[in-house]
């Protein structure tokens, strides 16, 4: 029985019409960097475990140039489009504010609280994005009820085991900061996770493997989204203990794909805003690629010169014509100025959960 139309099937075959954008972008900015991560890191993992910390170059290239410059895409989806803006309402205003006033409570309680309850929600972030791309490839796929649950259940299962591995063992690198996360020195507890991951490992097989039989047909790009989070998670997490690769397979995997989401969306709208000679929707063509990137690059590289200079004093060289600001340094006023610089970060988190829904991206796409 074929998918989305009902019909028969002679041949054993792939989902058709299932990518969001065609076979070749969505393998090279969606489905691919998780790959293309770990096989870099993987090739190249004696140079970089020789690294105790994060390069700065390397710091420039994925926390900056990606990391932070995919919280700034999502302005794309919302604040700078008239129509964004009116179907969203009052949220893009609350939210926003929200965020800074739990921030100011949260570090004003202590930090730490603060740093670790936006660690997990954070995680949760991006534990819900390989979720939420599972759902768009899985749009023309005929599922049962059980197979959507199986399909949940894994992609849960691989994100959770090496977060469940990284609490309850040593681990050199952090989310945020050291000690964002809670420390649970119980070996047996991992054991019970590791049993868990295999089972949850084996059943997802074996329902891929029914569905491939009943159906005549296999869902390549739902699979690979699995994959790659299995493989980046596992890699990244459990398999090396490394703040350069953790850095790397977690970023790319997580902030290309999203920058790439966001631009396919912006090309399925009708944006008739114009700013200048320029109507909006240009912004989202393959000519303009490269201004639509400059734009959230020197929003991040302005992100990353305030918190270099205000909070963190790490990394000045890099940010010179912030040094004018080295005056107004004081810890006691971090617990102003750090959810300030936050709320970008904390937005997105919360934001992210409730613009994919509903969208065009959500539906079947011709």
């Amino acid at each position: 029985m074929g998918c989305g139309g009902g019909e028969e099937v002679s041949k054993y075959s792939l989902v058709k019409n299932n990518w969001l954008f065609s076979p070749r972008f969505d393998l090279l900015w969606i489905l691919g960097p998780g790959f293309f991560a770990v096989f870099f890191c993987v090739v190249f993992s004696s140079l970089l475990l020789a690294q105790q910390e994060l390069p700065i170059v390397y710091w420039f290239i994925f926390v900056l140039s990606c990391d932070v410059a995919h919280v700034y895409s999502t302005l794309y989806r919302t604040y700078f489009v008239t129509q964004e803006r009116k179907k969203f309402g009052a949220l893009l205003l609350y939210v926003p504010l929200f965020c800074f006033l739990s921030g100011i409570l949260l570090y004003s309680i202590h930090s730490s609280l603060f740093w670790r309850l936006l660690a997990y929600v954070a995680v949760f972030h991006f534990i819900r994005q390989q979720y939420g791309f599972v759902q768009l490839y899985s749009k023309m796929q005929k599922r049962s009820s059980y197979q959507q649950f199986v399909d949940k259940l894994m992609i849960y299962t691989v994100t959770l085991y090496p977060l469940l591995y990284w609490h309850t063992s040593e681990r050199h690198f952090h989310w945020f900061v050291d000690g964002d996360f809670l420390e649970m020195p119980w070996p047996s507890l991992n054991s019970v996770g590791f049993v868990i991951y295999c089972a949850v490992g084996c059943l997802y097989v074996l329902t891929e493997i029914f569905t491939f039989w009943k159906y005549k047909q296999i869902n390549l790009q739902k699979n690979l989204v699995i994959l790659g989070t299995t493989l980046v998670w596992y890699v990244g997490i459990v398999y090396y203990n490394n703040d350069t690769i953790f850095t790397i397979t977690n970023v790319i995997a997580h902030g290309v794909p999203y920058i790439a989401l966001v631009w396919i969306y912006g090309r399925r709208q009708n944006y008739n805003l114009k700013i200048g000679g320029l109507y909006y929707r240009q912004l989202f063509t393959i000519s303009l690629v490269p201004l639509f990137l400059v734009g959230i690059l020197i929003l991040a590289y302005l992100e990353e010169g305030l918190w270099a200079h205000l909070v963190w004093r790490e990394k000045l060289d890099l940010f010179p014509l912030f040094s004018l600001l080295d005056i107004f340094y004081n810890p006691s006023w971090h617990k102003w100025i750090v959810p300030l610089l936050m709320i970008p970060q904390f937005t997105h988190y919360i934001l992210d959960g409730f613009i994919w829904k509903n969208s065009p991206l959500s539906k079947s796409i011709d």
